[in-house]
């Protein structure tokens, strides 16, 4: 997608300052005065008094007081879009469509800007010049060459328009001439040519730390003490298990069941054993000779059940178990494992123990400000709670109860005699019937013996319920304890207090208000039940009533939590109404439309008759579709390395990782674990959730854990390019051709979908036939629900009551009113005709329209206020000679950019960032910059290498980069003029379009 919109990007430059717009402003110029037909030039006219007025155009912009129509518009974009579409096929997007047409537009305000200049400075035009543009024109040409006659005849013939085109040429010739003056002026000179192609040739590596309002919490945030308190009080949260990382050799060994395989052992054992000889007399691994390369397993915790990129691997487990603190053992193996022999040595390894507070500080931060944040709102709770305390008075009722579940009255399963006995006496009650009706019944069938068997187990079951609660109540009445008696049947006894609204697990909130409004003759009260409530069967008498109880904050918190949300809400509604007021201005409605829809809608998939044949051809001729290979279904939580952090990446990376699996050991939620903390943007919102793969999809470290590993079952830390992986298999799914059973629903369902949509589409199309005919709309649209009329709506708005429409937005504003549209539009999932009837302009904005993007603008205001002085403070910190790793640590460190050149001037953490690149090209290595502002905030880069691109040629570059420089200086004029011209788009597609970008933070330098 990227590299299209690159494409139609670098299309619209060439459009821009192409050599063929001379040609296209000439048609232009004569456009308003022609009548052309097949014999009959453009330049003449049968009546020069009285010339034919020209088809009306709408306007589109108007530039000061020059107007550009559609018909401008067309003349250019229609030729340039089909050259797009025949180089792009099917990648001619709306989406590069709506780039190109801002090409168009730019081009267009371009041409009349230069007319504009020209006549600011007036560039003198003469015949001579007015000539030449003229003899471009084919009219002028005989046989492929100019003739002069032509020309001549033109302008002498008393039936030529030539006196109504001549201004409009001469404004041509002006613009022309002040265009070649432009690129004249904007071409570089070879030293600055050759001093831009050095700096664009050169690449720099450098570490930033950069900070935007989308950084900053509005919410409560933990003091440098605070974290440094949490850390102490948590050491187990940042304690590390031991770590070790192997390089290895591996000796392929034949499979088990090979004859050969013994001999193959005892002579690569050999191999392998002199190997591990010379390894532990000192020889470097990468010297052995013969055999594949080392593998090199990254970080890996101990004790380990899975090693990277050997998976459950029990002999060689064994083998480096204590070599994360036993630092004699330096050689591993060799070590024989189910398909080779392994020998390797011990290149890192990390003893147990809590982990410097400097490593962890982004984690600390992370945690530390959580508690406080969790704290904060808490006591926020009880203080509101404090204040309101006579808000939650409320009568109160104590309630003694013995409950029975179901689940502790065991039933033994009917016999068939028994089922088939009560289903003969009793079976008409199955079918809402009297025992006594006579009316008949159907045979005992599976379905009705299993609805027997439960009804008989239900009867049995409420029976002994009935017994036991009945000797429970009568045991209560007499004044027994009941602990003993209630335990021996299964039950239990609990005293409850009741409030309204505090909620309870067995008593619905009916029954519990009717005990709080009934004023008791005497307590307690009698003992009502047994009563099935929740899965319980439930004795209970109220013990005691108080009228004017005063909850304690515990009992009332869900109440509080709502109360104090809704005390927040109310609080941002408060600031965004006065920040609106402030900013009225800022604040309109969009513009709105009104359209009458006569609906077709799509039928339900399962309504529309597909044939069983239909379904097994289609699963037939798309087999391939319905093959699936052994897949497990995963879910990871994506630990990654921060190049910034150095040699200790790998290490701060795995103390992470091992905090988390400690975590998910001690029973914290993998999903929501993976929400919080995974770096893996594609999965971390869902869970950590991958779906099904296949092998071969991911890497083969992460693909051998996974597979090795059963369902239900959480992986230690695995090292892959990526960083460390924590993964969760939910399902394992063998190899092979998914039955035509298991699929049938899901190809019915499509075919029907796309038969429901084509008989739709279909019908649509019909109605407006029918309507071009003549055909009362009102009558055909009957049987489809009537021709509807919409509330107003927005182009950034789905259509009321049908739902999305993309291609409608796009054709809204071109379409006539009061007429119905040519061609059906897909509205959600129906076709509609449709007939624009008001269209309502923009208009300021009262606060209820407007009030989520208040509420939203008040807190970015906010969080580039706190951002101007966490930039306040880190530049303080600078200018007092901290350093810039010291600065950036509590916001996780710098982040290493990898090698970039000014073009195109990506950096990876920020986006497109030239000026970023630009600063750190200037400074020395080891040297940090000053404040960088940036689109999205500020930055702050320490340069630490640069380099020279490789294969760079100055020669082979020349062209190409002053054509690109005189395109850059020369689009810079046209920006300058622009801000100096009244531009209006009237366009709304084009305006949306051109519209500028939102204005960047500005922190100062």
């Amino acid at each position: 997608m990227f590299e299209r919109l690159a494409t139609v990007a670098t299309q619209g430059s060439s459009l821009l300052y192409g050599a063929a717009w001379t040609g296209l402003l000439l048609c232009a110029a004569f456009a308003a005065h022609a009548q052309t037909t097949s014999t009959q030039s453009p330049f003449f006219s049968p009546s020069p008094r009285k010339p034919a007025p020209p088809p009306s155009s709408p306007p589109i912009a108007r530039i000061d007081d020059r107007v550009i129509t559609q018909q401008d518009f067309d003349r250019i974009a229609q030729p340039y879009f089909e050259r797009l579409k025949e180089q792009l096929k099917q990648g001619f997007t709306p989406e590069l469509q709506q780039t190109a047409a801002r090409n168009v537009m730019n081009e267009l305000i371009r041409r009349e800007l230069l007319v504009i200049e020209a006549k600011r400075r007036a560039i003198p035009v003469n015949e001579a010049q007015t000539d030449r543009l003229l003899a471009e024109d084919p009219f002028f040409k005989t046989n492929g060459a100019f003739d002069p006659q032509k020309l001549i005849q033109f302008k002498i013939s008393p039936g030529s328009n030539y006196a109504l085109v001549l201004p409009k040429v001469r404004e041509l010739v002006a613009a022309g001439t002040l265009d070649s003056m432009l690129r004249a002026r904007f071409t570089p000179s070879p030293a600055a040519l050759r001093t831009e192609w050095a700096r664009r040739n050169e690449q720099v590596r450098f570490r930033c730390l950069a900070l935007s309002p989308r950084d900053v919490s509005l919410e409560a945030e933990a003091t440098d003490a605070e974290r440094a308190a949490y850390y102490a009080a948590h050491p187990d949260r940042f304690t590390g298990r031991g770590r070790i990382a192997l390089r290895a050799r591996r000796l392929p060994l034949p499979a088990s069941s090979e004859a050969r395989r013994k001999a193959s052992v005892d002579s690569t054992m050999r191999r392998a054993r002199a190997w591990a000889d010379s390894l532990r007399a000192g020889a470097s691994i990468d010297s052995l000779g013969g055999g594949p390369g080392v593998y090199e397993t990254g970080q890996f915790e101990l004790p380990a059940t899975v090693i990277p990129g050997f998976g459950q691997a029990p002999t060689l487990a064994a083998a480096v178990a204590g070599a994360d603190s036993d630092t004699t053992i330096r050689v591993v193996g060799p070590v024989t494992t189910e398909d080779e022999i392994v020998v390797a040595t011990v290149s890192e390894r990390h003893r147990h123990g809590l982990q410097p507070f400097a490593e962890v500080l982004p984690e600390v931060r992370q945690l530390a400000d959580a508690e406080k944040r969790a704290s904060a709102i808490e006591a926020r709770r009880r203080a509101y709670y404090e204040a309101h305390r006579a808000e939650y008075v409320t009568p109160q009722v104590q309630v003694k109860r013995v409950l029975l579940p179901e689940s502790a009255l065991p039933t033994a399963s009917p016999s068939p005699r028994e089922i088939a006995s009560w289903y003969a006496a009793h079976g008409r009650t199955l079918f809402a019937l009297p025992d006594t009706s006579g009316a008949w019944m159907p045979a005992l069938s599976d379905s009705l013996r299993a609805r027997v068997r439960t009804r008989l187990q239900s009867e049995d079951r409420l029976a002994k319920a009935g017994s036991a609660m009945r000797r429970l109540a009568e045991l209560w009445s007499a004044g027994r304890d009941l602990d003993g008696p209630a335990r021996a049947a299964g039950a239990t006894v609990e005293t409850r207090s009741l409030i309204r609204g505090a909620g309870d697990h067995v008593f619905p909130t009916a029954l519990v208000d009717s005990l709080l409004n009934t004023r008791f003759d005497r307590l307690p009260t009698p003992i009502e039940g047994p009563h099935l409530l929740a899965g319980r069967y439930v004795l209970w008498r109220v013990e005691a009533r108080d009228s004017a109880f005063a909850p304690p904050y515990d009992m009332v918190r869900a109440r509080v939590e709502t109360a104090v949300a809704e005390e927040q809400r109310n609080e941002d509604e408060r600031e965004a109404r006065a920040f609106f007021e402030a900013h009225r201005a800022r604040y309109t409605t969009p513009r709105r439309y009104v359209i009458e829809t006569i609906v077709s809608r799509t039928a339900s998939p399962e309504s529309v008759a597909v044939s069983e044949g239909a379904v097994r051809a289609h699963y037939e001729a798309h087999l391939a579709e319905y093959r699936e290979d052994e897949q497990v279904h995963a879910r990871h939580i994506l630990v990654t390395l921060d190049p910034a952090q150095g040699d200790k990446a790998d290490a701060r990376a795995r103390v992470r990782a091992d905090s988390l699996a400690r975590a998910i050991a001690g029973g914290a939620d993998f999903g929501e674990l993976a929400k919080r903390f995974s770096q893996d943007p594609g999965s971390a919102s869902q869970g950590g959730d991958l779906g099904f793969f296949a092998r071969g999809r991911m890497v083969k470290e992460f693909q051998d854990s996974a597979f090795a590993l059963a369902p239900g079952r959480v992986s230690q830390p695995v090292r892959t390019r990526f960083g460390y992986h924590l993964i969760r298999v939910d399902e394992h799914r063998p190899a092979g051709v998914r039955p035509l059973a298991a699929v049938h629903d899901e190809i019915r369902r499509m075919l029907g979908l796309a038969l429901a949509d084509s008989i739709a589409q279909r019908r649509a199309r019909t109605w407006r036939r029918a309507i071009a005919r003549g055909a009362d709309p009102r009558i055909l649209a009957g049987a489809s629900g009537g021709v509807v009329r919409s509330e107003p709506f927005s182009l950034d708005q789905p259509v009321p009551g049908l739902g999305s429409a993309p291609e409608l937005e796009r054709a809204l504003d071109r379409l006539p009113m009061g007429r119905w549209a040519p061609t059906p539009y897909r509205v959600g999932p129906s076709y509609a005709l449709v007939r624009p009837v008001e269209r309502q302009q923009p208009r300021p904005a009262e606060f209820d329209e407007v009030r989520g993007e208040a509420i939203r603008d008040v807190k970015n205001a906010k969080r580039e206020e706190l951002l101007a002085h966490k930039v306040a403070a880190i530049r303080a910190a600078l200018a007092a000679g901290t350093s810039l790793d010291s600065v950036a640590a509590p916001f996780g460190g710098l982040k290493d950019s990898g090698f970039l050149g000014t073009s195109p001037g990506f950096v990876p953490f920020l986006g497109l960032e030239p000026r970023v690149i630009g600063r750190a090209l200037t400074l020395a290595p080891g040297t940090a910059s000053d404040t960088i502002r940036t689109a999205q905030g500020v930055a702050w880069v320490q340069t630490e290498e640069k380099r020279r691109l490789p294969g760079g040629s100055f020669e082979k570059d020349r062209i190409a980069l002053t054509q690109e420089l005189i395109t850059r200086n020369y689009a810079e004029w046209v920006e300058t003029k622009k801000r100096s011209a009244k531009i209006e788009i009237l366009r709304p597609d084009l305006r949306a379009a051109l519209a500028p970008a939102p204005q960047p933070f500005s922190a100062g330098r």
